[in-house]
């Protein structure tokens, strides 16, 4: 590490890079990375075309905020270096650069004054980044978007496949729960210019009881982009599984919502096929059970959009049996009887798009 790469980010601390005892361990894996990349490269086109930009032509996007602190843009950036941890100190450079790129709209770092990162550590496919004290006292949306921006920008690095955050050094918590390791998944990033202005929402979703036959309330916080209809959010948030242990999943978390939409007064859904799978082999949930989990949440979130029913399909037939039993051809209304109490929970913001899903989705329910 030289002074020149610690004067040049001073408002890092002394110690915000530092390559733990995988340093030779990272160079390997480095090299066998781009291996595998020329050795798949000849095998199909195709198989990298989910890979990160970075990993592909060396062109990464680095993700910064907006003024208004409402938005992540991403500008293009070709590091200099051509060993991993040059790369990864000219990615932190340039990330904490606060620039203006027209006389319209102001880019601004996503790390605030108040935050430093003390170090960043290299393991075996993932990056451990660890804040100062200063990260817990950010709000939820600059969180939010500091993590959304070092995870999007970092998991480009040939190799790295997740991003941990600590903060001095103890596990990243947000409402009691471990943050844990995040992944290229964790914040589906459109393409364009910039990630939707995120919205909250308060969520009512309904999970299992321990029997399988009544449901309970879970109330649920959550950060979002701004082009995502809320019954696709309200089932996913559900097949997501709930935060309170004391309650069971009703699907697996395999399951799929291949469209969602609005039509009058009812709330069309097609999942995939893994929805007639038990969450559990020995889960006690029963069939009513989980349908009227989706119905009843779908129908109060949504009942200022009018929705009053909910007809699901499965890959777009509604001729099929929900696990073998509850006949899907009709208009499911909410019922009360089933609901044993209401809890509450909060989760942690994860912001989310799926603007790159409407199109084929919207398809499949028309189908």
């Amino acid at each position: 590490m030289t002074d020149g790469w610690k004067n040049m980010t001073g408002r890092m601390s002394e110690n915000r890079i530092r390559t733990s005892g995988f340093r030779r361990g990272a160079a390997v894996l480095l090299a066998l990375c781009m291996l595998l990349a020329c050795v798949l490269s000849g095998c199909s086109a195709k198989a990298g075309e989910d890979q990160p930009e970075g990993k592909k032509t060396g062109n990464y996007r680095i993700y910064y905020m907006n003024a208004d602190g409402t938005q992540l843009q991403y500008e293009h950036y070709k590091p200099e270096s051509q060993d991993f941890e040059g790369i990864l100190k000219e990615l932190l450079t340039q990330l904490l650069t606060q620039f203006c790129t027209s006389p319209k709209e102001k880019e601004i770092t996503a790390l605030p004054d108040s935050v430093k990162i003390n170090s960043t550590t290299i393991g075996i496919s993932e990056i451990g980044v660890d804040f100062s004290s200063g990260y817990l006292s950010l709000s939820k949306p600059q969180e939010l978007l500091l993590r959304a921006a070092l995870v999007e920008t970092l998991v480009q690095l040939p190799g790295v496949d997740t991003v941990r955050f600590t903060v001095e050094g103890q596990p990243l918590t947000l409402n009691g729960a471990e943050v844990g390791a995040m992944n290229k998944d964790t914040f589906i990033v459109p393409d364009g210019d910039a990630i939707n202005s995120y919205r909250t929402l308060e969520l009512p979703l309904y999970f299992s009881s321990q029997d399988g036959r009544k449901l309970v309330k879970e109330n649920r916080k959550i950060y979002y982009s701004s082009n995502i209809n809320t019954e696709r959010i309200v089932a996913e948030q559900i097949i997501s599984g709930p935060k309170d242990d004391s309650l069971l999943p009703v699907t697996g978390s395999s399951v799929i919502v291949l469209a969602a939409r609005i039509k009058g007064d009812t709330c069309l859904i097609d999942f995939s096929s893994a929805v007639n799978d038990l969450p559990a082999a020995d889960s006690p949930v029963q069939p009513e059970t989980a349908i009227y989990a989706f119905v009843n949440a779908i129908c109060e979130a949504c009942a200022d959009e009018g929705v009053k029913g909910v007809r699901f399909t499965i890959e777009g037939r509604s001729d099929k049996r929900f696990r073998g039993q509850v006949n899907l051809d009709q208009t499911f209304t909410p019922d009360a009887d089933i609901v044993e109490q209401a809890g509450s929970g909060e989760e942690a913001g994860v912001l989310v798009d799926t603007s790159r899903q409407e199109a084929s989705s919207e398809a499949a329910t028309e189908g």
